[in-house]
C-alpha cells in the first residue's frame, strides 16, 4: 500500500511506499501495464526522512518519469533536496562513478577531468584509424568543508557507456581497468556497484 502523497516532509509529487519492496513491485505493475517507452521512462526513487523517534530512514518513491522527479525536487529548498536514484536490479544502467576525498580543495576539478580523459582514452585506444567515439559526461560538484579540510566530492555519469545491469561485476572491473593509478583509484568509490543501489546522481539508469 502506497502512503498519501500529502505525509508531511515529503514531495507532493510522486507515489510513496514506505519499503523498497513495495515500491518496486509498484513500478513492476505500472510498467507491465504501458508501452515500453514510457516504461523505458519510469524511476523509482529513494528519499531520506525523520521518523517519530527523529531518527533518518529511507522511504520510497515511483515517478513516471526523470523529468517529474526533478520538479519534486526543485520546489523543495536545497536542502530539503533528499532524493536519490534507485537503479533496479536487471535493470540497463550507464556508466557512473562516485568520487570523493578529504584534503585541499580541487578548484580546477583537475581529478575528475583526469578519470574522464582516462575513461576516453579507455574506450578508444583500440579503435581503428580516425573512428573515435565522442563521450558525453554529466558531471555534479557537491564539495564541502569537513574535519577541517575540504571532502572533495563529485558524481559523474557517462550515458554513452551501458552496462547490462550494475551489480554483475562488469561496470566495476570497467572501472577498475582505468589504469588510474593508486592514489587517484583510491577516490573512486567501487561499492556502488550493488543490487537495487540508491545514489545521488543524475539519471544513471
Amino acid at each position: 500500500m502506497s502512503w498519501p502523497q500529502a505525509k508531511p516532509g515529503l514531495p507532493k509529487y510522486g507515489t510513496w511506499f514506505p519499503t523498497q519492496s513495495k515500491m518496486l513491485a509498484y513500478h513492476a505493475e505500472m510498467a507491465a501495464a504501458a508501452e515500453p517507452a514510457a516504461a523505458a521512462e519510469m524511476m523509482c526513487v529513494g528519499w531520506d526522512r525523520l521518523n517519530a523517534k527523529e531518527a533518518c530512514v529511507k522511504c520510497y518513491a515511483f515517478f513516471p518519469t526523470p523529468e517529474r522527479y526533478f520538479a519534486a525536487l526543485d520546489a523543495r529548498h536545497p536542502a530539503e533536496r533528499n532524493g536519490y536514484e534507485l537503479l533496479r536490479q536487471d535493470a540497463p544502467v550507464c556508466l557512473y562513478l562516485d568520487v570523493e576525498w578529504l584534503g585541499e580543495p580541487d578548484s580546477r576539478h583537475e581529478v575528475v577531468g583526469k578519470i574522464c580523459e582516462c575513461i576516453v582514452h579507455k574506450v578508444n585506444h583500440k579503435r581503428a584509424g580516425e573512428v573515435r567515439a565522442d563521450l558525453r559526461f554529466v558531471v555534479s560538484c557537491s564539495s564541502r568543508a569537513a574535519e577541517g579540510r575540504t571532502k572533495n566530492s563529485y558524481h559523474v555519469t557517462c550515458p554513452d557507456i551501458v552496462f547490462a545491469n550494475n551489480h554483475d561485476g562488469n561496470a566495476r572491473r570497467f572501472v577498475a581497468s582505468l589504469g588510474l593509478g593508486g592514489d587517484m583509484a583510491k577516490k573512486i568509490d567501487l561499492t556502488v556497484r550493488a543490487r537495487a543501489r540508491v545514489l545521488a546522481c543524475a539519471c544513471a539508469r
